[in-house]
């Protein structure tokens, strides 16, 4: 679910923030989600919604 500036999914209680996307989109292409844990909450969930094919358009 889209929430203001965040996604919340549907098996956690935090937000997944903005900005977190946007940091790391800007690390991307990356091999996988521990090259952003640092840096963003959540890393698996951005990681994987930054790499889907639906989202990335294949790149």
């Amino acid at each position: 679910m889209v929430e203001s500036d965040a996604v919340i999914t549907d098996r956690t209680n935090y937000k997944l923030q903005k900005s977190d996307f946007s940091k790391a989109f800007k690390m991307m292409p990356t091999d996988g989600p521990g090259q952003i844990s640092n840096i963003v909450r959540g890393s698996a969930y951005i990681w994987a919604m930054l790499n889907d094919q639906r989202i990335n358009m294949g790149n």
